[in-house]
């Protein structure tokens, strides 16, 4: 499911800020952009190899692709009127995850590196409920996968702190949608899965905040009170853990 929608809430925040020419057309930023991309999805096949789970699952792909790119067959749009791939996405039927270049420029520039970390943890964490066979319905399909990405920040970006959290939440504010939950509950869930907010990454709690959007409301109140504070510390999360630790407690 595509992290993002409409595309137009995002092209507003795009248009807010002082952003560079294309990421992917400069030389050194493009090289950086491609490691962590890189990095990323090694460091995700060789622990989906150890799980004794997932390794009797096929791993992922990771296909980068540009917006206006056409895929045909199991992986195409299922809205007739949209002929191209829109955004980025993961096909359960290839087990495939798009990576659209104009989302991975836009993720970059909105947060560097914790931002681009954010959309390919989110699509990766699509693979593992498909991995599951979760049943679990929208919203709280892509809740959970924003917390999980959360999870899948924390543990791969060594230098997140406090700024670039509250970043993070600030871009989710401004990513809501029928299908994947208000801004607020996607912001909630993410800084659950960073550790910020108590809570789990559980399809019961994900399902008790869809139905609860008022509760997502403590995000706003959060961000109030600790954005001039120095008191959130990701490195004090209680779910800086291991690959295997957090899979283990995926369907829990």
């Amino acid at each position: 499911m595509k992290i993002f929608s409409p595309f137009a809430t995002l092209i507003f925040i795009f248009c807010s800020l002082v952003i560079n020419p294309s990421v992917l057309s400069n030389g050194k930023k493009e090289e950086k952009v491609y490691k962590i991309i890189e990095n990323f999805t090694k460091i995700m096949s060789e622990s989906w190899k150890k799980d004794k789970f997932l390794s009797e699952i096929r791993i992922p792909q990771t296909i980068l692709l540009d917006a206006n790119s056409r895929v045909y067959g199991s992986c195409s749009q299922r809205d007739k009127n949209l002929k191209t791939i829109g955004g980025s996405s993961y096909c359960s039927s290839t087990n495939t995850i798009f990576l659209v270049k104009e989302d991975v420029e836009l993720f970059y520039e909105l947060n560097d590196s914790s931002g681009l970390l954010y959309l390919l943890a989110h699509e990766w964490s699509h693979s593992l409920q498909h991995a599951w066979v979760s049943k679990i319905p929208h919203p709280a399909k892509e809740l959970q996968a924003d917390c999980l990405a959360g999870r899948f920040v924390s543990m791969f970006e060594e230098n997140i702190d406090r700024k670039k959290i509250l970043s993070l939440a600030k871009i989710s504010l401004h990513m809501g949608s029928k299908i994947h939950g208000t801004g607020n509950q996607r912001a909630y869930a993410l800084l659950t899965g960073l550790g910020v907010i108590d809570g789990t990454c559980s399809i019961a709690k994900m399902k008790e905040l869809a139905k609860k959007p008022r509760k997502a409301n403590k995000v706003i109140r959060l961000m109030n009170l600790r954005s001039g504070s120095n008191d959130i510390n990701i490195n004090n999360s209680p779910h800086k853990k291991s690959f295997g630790e957090l899979i283990e407690k995926f369907v829990y």
